[in-house]
């Protein structure tokens, strides 16, 4: 260990390039635990035990009732829906195609990406068969540099200070057929990653980290259609994540000779793998001739994170978790005349177990969601506009014992609460030649790791003494920001 390196029970903290950095091993850890990919999915429960932000890398298909907040147990989301559950594409009478532009930016320059999304919906002449496919092309950037010119306050965060844009691709594909009033469908998701939204947060002190990986999901689902609107629908999911980060540090080594400090890069070479069972279970009808129509589902997952990456240079062991979660819910809208209602109520309990080093961590959740939307349409014959309101808030809270395997003593307990709310606003304008939808969606109640510094105009006289510099002392923590997300989609159907 050298004079220019060392390591803190607890805490970690380096010198040399970066400033002096300290984070809590609890604090990484939690950030480590909740980077999986493809939790945006329906039948994917996340498993958050800190509010960091996960941006909106995976949301970029397009959707009806997004801008509803995504109000979607008793009401249909046309264009999603098939993205969930492949069978519920045997409701497409037409087939179609689409093109669409989403973006994210995460506030205080902490990052941003654009996904560029194109795919068709096609039909057997019979009408029996039906298959989708779907392409996207990602590009993530990280947090941005000041220029310098402006006062502004930006996040750092807490690695990979060589920052560059990472491009990842996407595939959709799904088949089924229907047989009366069944049908039976199977998808497969498949994404070639380079880059994963807060990965670096996992490298305090990093001068690097390049990624690479692959994410493949697999559905089975069945769809049943009643007359008069009811239906029941089961869906199988199966993930499987593959993870490699190469972590590149620079040290600083004392060489007796030239009474010289020299750096020296060193490649870590650490894997995240995750396997996930799931299943979901949907039931809707309306109530009578009312305008009213109830649902209810009931989801269920088990993730086995068979490894997860050392967390920078710490050498304490981190072995494997697993975690169960189920989630139960509620929903009801309304139609009266051109105007829509509708609300989800959905309550998670979810158990969890994640040993770290020499203390046995276990986690119970109890987490709830409450989101509600409206829809109004406007008729321009042959025309048709439509503008959406909705707001969504998710409640997650735990208990955590640990118990330090080592002295076998009594677990101690902690608990923990917080809210993330979503607000979003659509909207639509739709012709028998095509449709276009414009989606936007404000999350916050979250929060990205780092410290804050501020950029001074050029020639600056007076620099407050709050101002982090370079070759400071900076204590990393958490800070809140926002994800504003936007959607433009076109959709035509073929004829």
């Amino acid at each position: 260990m050298t004079e220019t390196d060392h390591v803190v029970r607890g805490t970690r903290e380096w010198k040399g390039r970066e400033p002096n950095v300290k984070i809590p091993l609890s604090l990484v850890s939690a950030i480590a635990a909740m980077l999986l990919p493809g939790q945006a999915a329906a039948q994917i429960i996340p498993i958050k035990t800190v509010p960091i932000a996960e941006g909106d890398q995976f949301t970029f298909l397009p959707s009806t009732n997004r801008g509803m907040a995504h109000v979607s147990i008793a009401l249909r989301d046309s264009l999603l829906d098939p993205y969930t559950n492949p069978a519920t594409a045997a409701r497409f009478r037409t087939a179609y195609g689409f093109g669409a532009m989403t973006s994210y930016v995460i506030s205080r320059s902490a990052g941003d990406g654009t996904t560029l999304p194109a795919g068709a919906m096609l039909r057997s002449k019979s009408g029996s068969a039906f298959a989708g496919l779907v392409l996207a092309l990602q590009r993530l950037s990280p947090g941005r540099n000041g220029n310098g010119t402006v006062l502004t306050e930006r996040l750092v965060g807490p690695g990979s200070q060589v920052r560059t844009a990472e491009t990842n691709n996407y595939v959709h594909a799904l088949m089924g057929r229907s047989v009366g009033s069944l049908s039976f469908a199977g998808s497969l998701a498949w994404s070639r990653l380079a880059g994963i939204d807060g990965a670096d947060q996992l490298y305090p002190g990093s001068k690097s980290v390049a990624q690479r990986g692959d994410m493949l999901m697999l559905r089975a689902g069945v769809l049943r259609d009643w007359s008069r609107g009811r239906s029941a629908e089961a869906v199988v999911v199966h993930g499987r994540n593959a993870t490699t980060h190469d972590v590149t540090f620079e040290e600083f080594l004392w060489n007796p000779a030239t009474r010289t400090a020299q750096p020296q890069s060193r490649v870590n070479h650490n894997y995240d793998q995750t396997h996930l069972w799931g299943a979901q279970l949907r039931y809707m009808q309306p109530l009578a001739d009312s305008g009213w129509r109830v649902g209810a589902q009931l989801t269920a997952n088990r993730t086995a994170h068979r490894t997860i990456p050392t967390v920078g240079l710490m050498t304490l062991a981190r072995d494997p978790g697993q975690s169960v979660a189920f989630n139960a819910g509620l929903g009801a809208s309304r139609r009266a005349s051109n105007t829509t209602f509708a609300a989800d109520a959905i309550y998670e309990p979810i158990w969890a177990r994640g040993p770290d080093g020499a203390n046995d961590n276990r986690y119970r959740f109890s987490n709830g969601i409450v989101r509600g939307g409206v829809r109004r349409q406007f008729d321009m014959a042959p025309a048709t506009a439509e503008v959406q309101l909705g707001v969504q808030v998710h409640s997650i809270g735990y208990t955590l014992d640990k118990r330090d395997l080592l002295s076998q003593s009594e677990p101690t307990r902690s608990h923990k609460r917080w809210n993330e709310w979503a607000h979003s606003i659509g909207l639509g304008y739709s012709t028998p030649q095509f449709q276009v939808r414009y989606q936007w969606r404000l999350t916050s109640g979250v929060e990205r790791v780092g410290f804050l510094q501020q950029n001074f105009p050029i020639g600056i006289a007076n620099v407050p003494e709050s101002a982090i510099l370079p070759n400071q002392p900076a204590q990393l923590s958490s800070f809140p920001i926002r994800v504003t997300t936007q959607q433009l989609s076109v959709t035509v159907p073929f004829k």
